[in-house]
């Protein structure tokens, strides 16, 4: 995965480089991601992190705004971690053939099945 690190109205220390590095190394379904784009920005005692993905078959994005840019970058990846496992499970539902709406009443069902159960 190419990870271009940029920063605006800041200097891009290495330590945030690297966190930022880090923590989209540690992302689910890295894999499949082929290049992400990171610009870090602060403004009035905030700062803000945004993350821009590319792979395949998907194009993401993720923003967080906080008092600390390290939490920022955090929120940032749990936003596009979230992303990219919803997104990977609708891609998987859709290889079974399998409607969204289909599997919430086999869900629904399974569950009241289970408080019958439970009941008795």
């Amino acid at each position: 995965m190419d990870i271009i690190v940029s920063a605006r109205h800041m200097e891009l220390t290495d330590a945030m480089k690297n966190s930022v590095i880090s923590s989209l190394e540690g992302l689910n379904h890295a894999s499949n991601i082929t290049k992400a784009e990171v610009v870090l920005d602060t403004d009035h005692n905030k700062f803000r992190a945004e993350i821009v993905v590319h792979g395949s078959k998907m194009n993401l994005d993720a923003k967080a705004e906080m008092d600390d840019m390290y939490d920022a970058i955090d929120k940032s990846v749990d936003r596009l971690q979230k992303q990219i496992d919803k997104k990977f499970g609708k891609m998987l539902d859709s290889q079974k053939g399998e409607h969204l709406g289909e599997i919430e009443a086999e869900l629904a069902e399974a569950e009241l099945a289970e408080a019958e159960l439970a009941e008795d």
